[in-house]
């Protein structure tokens, strides 16, 4: 669809074009303003939602897996349940609203986000990258996340609060 063309304006959409272009084989959705659009429990695997304004989008239990949220406001956006398996967050914008409980986030990438006060309770976080380098300024804020009954591996986690099992 001409409307998901790549530009350096944004265009606002609604939930029912994202889904008809998404079914038709669209994949990049880069720059849309889609707020506080209905997209639960919809299957958009390898979707493109960089540099996207996604506020207070309802994703819970959809299937997001290998989908591309770099540089995306998603400022309220809940992701409850849902599978962001090898997802891309990197410069996304979080917030404490932000919800990612019982998420899958396997071998998510979020360099360079703010997770301060997100909440990630009892989500997957195994090979989870939270920076790109070993510069401690880069470091990901972790600080009074919710962590609470989480699974994480192969990850540093001495700056993490709640109980991680």
């Amino acid at each position: 669809m001409e409307i998901f063309r790549a530009s350096d304006e944004r265009r606002t959409v609604t939930t029912e074009e994202v889904l008809e272009a998404y079914k038709d084989g669209e994949r990049d959705f880069c720059r849309i303003n889609i707020v506080a659009a209905k997209l639960g429990g919809a299957v958009l695997q390898e979707i493109d939602f960089s540099g996207s304004c996604l506020r207070e989008t309802d994703f819970r239990g959809a299937n997001l897996a290998g989908a591309d949220f770099r540089g995306a406001n998603l400022v309220g956006a809940r992701f409850e349940g849902a599978n962001l398996a090898g997802a891309k967050f990197d410069g996304a914008l979080v917030s404490k609203d932000t919800s990612f409980e019982g998420a899958n986030l396997q071998g998510v990438s979020i360099s360079e986000s703010n997770l301060k006060e997100a909440n990630l309770k009892k989500t997957v976080l195994e090979w989870l990258t939270l920076r790109r380098d070993g510069n401690e300024e880069h470091d990901q804020e972790t600080k009074d996340s919710n962590l609470e009954f989480s699974y994480l591996l192969r990850k540093d986690t001495d700056k993490a609060k709640g109980r991680v099992s």
